[in-house]
């Protein structure tokens, strides 16, 4: 069973549950079956190198991959926990983020 929310409901489902997502201005560009994509600007992300903090990219990347497991299994009812995950950081961002998750 899949869930149909729109781009918009998802982004202001996102903010209004998950405060941080709103903070960090996060916003969701496209939805698919089995796709997501996120975008966070640089300024409310940046650190004190004027560099995307790490913290952000880290929480974009986990409420990337939650929310898509949201949207497709809506019988969760929102109650999904990410258990592990693992971020490498290359290089600095220097940049707005766009953030992705596919289903397997």
């Amino acid at each position: 069973m899949e869930n149909h929310m729109t781009a918009r409901e998802l982004q202001a489902f996102l903010h209004a549950n998950i405060p941080a997502t709103a903070a960090l201005s996060l916003s969701v560009v496209d939805i698919t079956p089995d796709s997501l994509i996120l975008s966070a600007p640089h300024a409310p992300n940046r650190n004190h190198k004027n560099t995307v903090f790490g913290g952000s990219t880290a929480l974009g990347a986990t409420v990337c991959g939650w929310a898509l497991v949201h949207l497709n299994c809506p019988q969760a009812g929102g109650n999904i926990v990410i258990q592990s995950g693992e971020t490498r950081y290359p290089a600095p961002a220097r940049g707005d983020l766009l953030l992705c998750a596919d289903s397997p």
